[in-house]
């Protein structure tokens, strides 16, 4: 159930950032066009039901990822693993200030968080936060790939479509960050003209001083909340892994004699992962596949839950 849920918040996520991304590259068409695109994207998103999927989505999502790294017996990742916790773990700080900025913004001081007001931020007042936030797209993009990546390998239909999905995976950001620049460019053209520049500022109605120091201190909040939980379950760990050398610890023998050490409540296939012993595993632990299942011959007594398979 961990594992489903998991799964339908990340897709949630994932829907979520590629209708984003879709709406950025209109930008190669006009800035016109991503404000036309960007009216469908809020009657998609700013409703109840999917303001509740979206942050509802984020909240779990991120719950479940500090459960995911506490569960686990050893912190050996694979490099894909590796990756994608790093890049999670980039995402909310990479863009708390941004989700601030425009929904927060929007809430708190009734800023019509619009292209004009995101790509003037950007590009004309702040430019140094172009360069966040191209990192953050990547950040977000290629972390959800790797997700879908891990879930869609096992299906049988995957090797046939896996250049076409691959295709989309690659243009789908390159053209997102394209048009985000163009529109920017445009931007910059427009607020030269001071009558569009005079009737932008009324329509957008930007935050006072006080307001933005207020949305940075909320944002500087949400950052740390974001490390500070992560490195309480670090923290977590620590001690259970004290508890448990206390409660003793569980030897494994392999078929060829080679026998390993580990706390109580470790599997297996984590045993074998902090000492190198080759264990196939497709979906790399996530209980997604049968190709982890191993055979007890020997000590079936001293187990919990026994099966055929374990």
């Amino acid at each position: 159930m961990v594992r489903r849920i998991r799964l339908t918040t990340g897709l949630i996520l994932f829907f979520y950032v590629t209708t984003h991304l879709l709406n950025h590259t209109l930008g190669l068409i006009s800035y016109a066009a991503m404000e036309d695109g960007r009216v469908w994207f809020i009657a998609l998103w700013r409703n109840s039901a999917g303001m509740v999927a979206l942050y509802g989505s984020m909240m779990i999502h991120f719950l479940l990822a500090l459960w995911a790294l506490y569960s686990r017996r050893q912190l050996k990742f694979t490099i894909g693993e590796a990756l994608q916790l790093s890049l999670g773990i980039a995402i909310p700080l990479l863009l708390a200030l941004h989700i601030v900025g425009t929904r927060g913004a929007h809430e708190l001081a009734g800023t019509n968080d619009n292209y004009a007001a995101v790509l003037l931020i950007h590009f004309k007042f702040a430019p140094e936060i172009v360069y966040t936030q191209t990192i953050a797209v990547i950040v977000a993009w290629v972390h959800g790939c790797i997700g879908l990546f891990y879930w869609l390998r096992l299906k049988p239909w995957f090797p046939r479509y896996s250049q076409v999905l691959f295709s989309c995976a690659l243009l789908i950001p390159v053209l997102s960050i394209l048009g985000y620049i163009e529109g920017g460019r445009e931007i910059l053209a427009l607020f030269e003209n001071k009558e569009w520049r005079d009737a932008a500022r009324a329509a957008i109605k930007f935050p006072s001083n006080e307001m933005r120091a207020e949305l940075e201190f909320i944002a500087l909040m949400g950052r740390s909340i974001v490390v500070g939980s992560i490195a309480l379950v670090l923290v977590a760990r620590g001690v259970r892994t004290l508890l448990a050398r206390r409660r003793g610890i569980v030897h494994v023998t392999y078929p060829d004699g080679k026998a390993v050490s580990v706390a109580p409540g470790t599997t297996i296939l984590e045993a074998s992962k902090a000492n190198d012993i080759p264990h196939a595993s497709v979906c790399g632990g996530r209980g997604r596949c049968s190709t982890c299942r191993v055979r007890i011959v020997e000590g079936e007594d001293c187990l919990l839950y026994t099966s055929d398979a374990a």
